[in-house]
């Protein structure tokens, strides 16, 4: 596991009763152009999704079928 992520285990809790619903946290991560995709209950990465360049923002929609991705032009 890398340091930034052992560094938002802590914030990433805060956020797993969030994604009970779904039982995945969703991660914006600006450099590297990606959602991150958390496991709710191991809290440990399952997937990465290429989104375009610096997603800023995201919501999940209320039956958690969606995902809505803010992203910057440059």
């Amino acid at each position: 596991m890398n340091r930034t992520f052992s560094a938002l285990l802590p914030l990433l809790a805060c956020f797993a009763a969030a994604a009970a619903p779904t039982g995945r946290i969703f991660v914006s991560n600006e450099r590297s152009d990606t959602i991150s995709v958390i496991d709710a209950k191991t809290l440990k990465p399952v997937d990465e999704i290429d989104v375009g360049k610096r997603p800023r923002g995201i919501g999940l929609s209320p039956d958690g079928g969606r995902l809505y991705v803010a992203v910057s032009e440059e």
